[in-house]
């Protein structure tokens, strides 16, 4: 039995062998890949066959050698696979390929895995699992020399792939589909005919054979061209690319087919069946030649829009000039053309049936139709857009007034639902000229710029009426209706004088693109706008005169009514627009600019430099205008802020919200500190908010005190909140719980809090004193904590901020609006009439003598001077007048220069910090904080008070004057002496 078995399995191994030989025996061989590939077998080499195929040794033994073996026979197809892959591509550009190959097989075919070297060596190590190896001795030499002819084959490939088609714009490779697919019917075509020609042994048969080879051999060479011209110039464009391209594509371009065919004479000595296949033939190579003319445009205009330049001078260069070159962009706008006609004549040749042309005319006529009917469509949707815009604009503006910003944006958009129509039918056309293009609506791809033409002609009339207008407007007079319709009649003239160029604009452009053509079109377009804008203006001849004098110097005038009349305006009148244009937008950004804050801050310096440039009106004041100034002073001194009228800035309403919590006894949080600079308005509001409260929470009491200056002592502390209070604070917070329970409920109100501490050793015991009082759990006590914003930023980098208070509400600065509520309503009240200088009345123009505008003007410049601040806006209002009987003029405020200031060396820079923080001192408690010598101190006052920064009250302390203190809060912050 196992003399059986034994036998059995040898039996079954030598079948498997020769098996294996017999696979390997029919496994087609490979030519042994060489850098280029050869036209015939290489010659037979030590370890090959004769074929070229790989050799191995035919004696192997064992299951590894056979396994391998498997592996080498597997190996080997894919080699032959590859190899002729490779020779098909290479056959691509010889020529030679046959027409029967698919471009997706050659090109689009994923590679599986093999990516370049440089990027993914493992992928070409190892291709689709290949083992480097094999465990067969006999077999490792042959194996791998295979394994690395796979490897070459695929790299050749792939590289090759990247260049003609992976790497070229999506456009390019749409067009070579194209391409490929008129050549295969051009080849098949030519097969047929040129087979059927040399049947026939005579004379007009060869003649017209060789017609045939000449035109069917130059349409191939410019295709092989083609194939190499253009992926080189994807690597980079250079002088020798650029006019290899060129000689190729102006080749292609005076290709004429049709000249090169046989006489009439000789085709007719040819059996008729032989004719029409030959007519067929002249029908595909003209096809063929309008797609390579198709592509190399394509590239070409690519190329013209290259930022280098490079391809557009040697265009030139090569073409032999400007006009040559134009000669032949001509001749492709026609060919151009002619591409879209011969597309319908392409169907045709595919199916020439009398049933099929009857059904592709049906086909085609009801496409037009569509057509015609979605451009009719587009313009009445169009046209129904603006009544809707209208309605949707006003409503909006209806909603949004009130906002500032929004109110401004809506005013810039109230252009919009009339130019909303001609946009949108703009678009749209965009939209329909892209689907005819791509679903081949043939007839109608030119018929997009004839209506884009009609949408030029609406936008040009419109826009000549709205530019004559506005220059009279900013000329100062107005049309009456005769004059009105005449400029409608002027504006359709000069809109019709730019049609022409602009069609011929976009015929180009849709035929050849990028181009010196359309290069000449465009300055076609702007010599046309030149001569409408002309012809617009040349009845408004004088308000062009005074609409541009009113923007220039004054003593230029004569110059501007000299060259802006006779013959010499159809030249300078156009080019007076460009100025006026730019004082138009700049017009148009000031008005819907002028609510938003950051703005108005950079338009108000401006206006103050080139105000320097000029100078106000002097006058000399009597001892009666200075006793009336003085008399209109009164209304805006700084008491005055507690009086009526007041101006809500929204600081009251934001107190009250962070105290409803406690007020509706739903929160056992009881501090608040209000925060912000001097003069914000703090204490003028503390006033009204007491007596508010009183009026509308009559069971709480309102305790308002104002801290004198500098308790610093925890028993002058305790002793100031205890008589406010009522209650005995000998043992501190505890006596504040014991009595909480019988007080009523309170708000205590600390104004000029600042004055609780001094930066000292020690001083900071009666501001510990403080916190220790307010972080007592108390029911029926809510503590409101006034405090200059430096003051508390100091105390912040002491104290933790948290540690001192949870709630902080900072005073925002005063927008100008609320600035100019505050000046203005008191002004109301002193009876004086008001008069702004000349410096802020424009002179000439629209806005000549405009109150209105002027007072917008002051008013930025005084906001931005004070910084939202309306102590410091009171003090620059009062610093800007000069009295004039009744009468109250209005210049510009003061703004004081820092120039001296900076120049006061440091120690005097640490005082008036002091100064700052503790916003009063006297001239011991100066000491005492900067521990500098009495010299010292007293040299930095006299200085600060002869320069005029610094005030001394009654009382012997000293401050900061208002006007003052932006400018030593800036410097002082500069060089890092305070705390915000």
């Amino acid at each position: 039995m196992n003399r059986v078995t034994s036998g059995l399995s040898i039996l079954a191994e030598a079948m498997l062998i020769v098996l294996l030989a017999c696979v390997v025996a029919a496994s087609p061989r490979a030519e042994s890949v060489k850098p280029a590939v050869a036209k015939s077998p290489p010659p037979a080499v030590k370890g090959t066959d004769t074929d070229g195929s790989r050799a191995y040794p035919q004696s192997t033994s064992g299951a590894a050698c056979r396994e391998a073996q498997f592996t080498v026979s597997r190996l080997q197809a894919d080699v032959a696979r590859l190899t002729e892959w490779h020779d098909a591509i290479d056959s691509l550009f010889k020529g030679t390929l046959s027409s029967d190959v698919s471009l997706e097989n050659l090109f689009i075919t994923d590679l599986r895995g093999v990516a370049d070297p440089r990027t993914n060596a493992r992928a070409l190590g190892e291709p689709d699992g290949w083992p480097k190896t094999v465990s067969c001795d006999a077999l490792l030499a042959g194996y791998q020399a295979t394994h690395d002819d796979l490897i070459w084959l695929r790299q050749q490939i792939y590289r090759q792939q990247q260049r003609v088609w992976t790497q070229m714009p999506e456009d390019f490779r749409e067009e070579l589909r194209q391409i490929w697919a008129s050549r295969q019917r051009l080849v098949k075509q030519f097969e047929q005919v040129s087979g059927q020609l040399e049947k026939q042994n005579d004379k007009p048969s060869q003649t017209v054979l060789a017609a045939l080879r000449t035109i069917h051999g130059r349409l191939q060479r410019v295709r092989l061209s083609m194939l190499g011209v253009v992926p080189d110039l994807n690597q980079g464009v250079t002088v020798e690319k650029s006019r290899a391209f060129f000689e190729l594509w102006s080749l292609a371009i005076k290709a004429k087919p049709a000249g090169m065919l046989a006489s009439e004479s000789e085709l007719a000595a040819l059996p008729a069946e032989l004719q029409s296949g030959i007519r067929d033939y002249m029908v595909l190579a003209r096809l063929d030649a309008i797609e390579l003319r198709s592509v190399l445009n394509l590239v070409r205009a690519i190329l013209w829009k290259s930022p280098d330049g490079v391809f557009r001078a040697t265009a030139r260069e090569a073409a032999g000039g400007r006009w040559n070159l134009l000669i032949i962009e001509t001749q492709a706008v026609r060919h151009r053309l002619d591409r879209l006609l011969s597309e319908v004549g392409q169907d045709y040749q595919q199916d020439a049936s009398a049933e099929a042309s009857y059904t592709r005319i049906a086909v085609t006529a009801l496409k037009t139709l569509l057509g015609l009917a979605a451009i009719v469509l587009l313009a009445r949707i169009a046209r129904a857009l603006a009544t809707p815009a209208l309605r949707l604009h006003a409503h909006l503006s209806d909603r949004v007034r009130g906002n500032r910003i929004a109110t401004q944006l809506s005013r810039v958009g109230a252009g919009l639902p009339t130019l909303l129509p001609w946009l949108a039918g703009w678009f749209g056309l965009d939209l329909l000229g892209w689907f005819f293009y791509r679903y081949e609506f043939v007839f109608l791809v030119p018929a997009i710029p004839l209506a884009r033409l009609y949408i030029v002609y609406g936008v040009g009339t419109l826009l000549g009426e709205w530019l004559v207008l506005r220059i009279a407007q900013q000329a100062g007079s107005y049309l009456n209706a005769e004059q009105s319709a005449l400029l409608e009649t002027r504006a359709h003239q000069a809109a019709a004088v730019v049609m022409l160029p602009w069609l011929l604009g976009d015929l180009v452009n849709i035929a050849i693109g990028s181009s010196q053509l359309l290069d000449v079109c465009v300055r076609a377009r702007e010599l046309a706008a030149f001569v409408a804008i002309g012809i617009l203006l040349r009845t408004r001849e004088q308000d062009l005169v005074k609409a541009l004098q009113s923007v220039l110097p004054p003593h230029i005038d004569p110059w501007v009514e000299r060259v802006l009349r006779g013959q010499l305006f159809w030249l300078t009148g156009p080019l007076a627009v460009l100025p006026l244009l730019a004082v138009f937008g700049v017009a148009f950004v000031n008005r819907a600019m002028l609510d938003v804050d950051w703005y108005r801050k950079l338009y108000a310096r401006g206006f103050r430099l080139r105000a320097q440039t000029s100078k106000a009106a002097e006058s000399t004041e009597s001892e009666a205008d200075e006793l009336r100034l003085s008399d209109y002073n009164r209304w805006f001194e700084p008491d005055s802020l507690a009086e009526g009228p007041l101006i809500d800035t929204g600081l009251g309403a934001a107190i009250i919200d962070s105290m409803s919590p406690w007020l509706a006894d739903k929160s056992e949080e009881n501090t608040l500190v209000l925060t912000g600079e001097r003069g914000i308005g703090k204490s003028s509001m503390l006033l009204q908010l007491g007596k508010g409260l009183e009026k509308n929470y009559p069971g709480i009491r309102v305790l308002q005190l104002e801290v004198p200056a500098k308790t610093t002592s925890p028993e002058a502390v305790r002793s100031l909140i205890g008589e406010l209070l009522g209650t005995d604070l000998g043992e501190g917070p505890a006596a504040l719980v014991k009595a909480d329970a019988e007080r009523q409920p309170s708000i205590v109100i600390l104004d000029n809090a600042h004055g609780f501490f001094l930066r000292r050793v020690g001083g900071l015991d009666g501001w510990q004193t403080l916190l220790g009082l307010t972080n007592a759990r108390l029911a029926n006590i809510f503590w409101l904590i006034v405090i200059n914003n430096q003051s508390l930023a100091y105390l912040g980098n002491v104290f933790r901020r948290d540690y001192q208070f949870s709630r902080i509400l900072r005073a925002r600065p005063w927008t100008q609006n609320e600035i100019r509520s505050l000046i203005m309503s008191r002004h109301k009240r002193s009876r004086f009439r008001i008069r702004y200088d000349d410096v802020l009345l424009a002179s000439r123009g629209p806005e000549a003598g405009n109150v209105r505008n002027a007072e917008q003007r002051y008013f930025s410049l005084l906001w931005d001077a004070c910084r939202g601040n309306p102590l410091l806006a009171l003090r620059l209002w009062i610093s800007s007048l000069r009295a004039d009987g009744g009468t109250v003029v209005v210049g510009l405020p003061a703004q004081p220069s820092t120039a001296a200031l900076e120049s006061l060396p440091d120690d005097f820079h640490f005082v008036y910090a002091a100064l700052v923080i503790h916003e009063n001192m006297t001239a011991e408690e100066l000491v005492s904080v900067t521990a500098m010598g009495d010299g010292v101190i007293r040299a930095a006052l006299k200085t600060a008070q002869d320069t005029g920064f610094v005030q001394r009250t009654a009382g012997g302390r000293y401050r900061l004057e208002p006007i003052w203190y932006p400018s030593v809060r800036s410097l002082l912050g500069r060089k890092n002496m305070l705390h915000e």
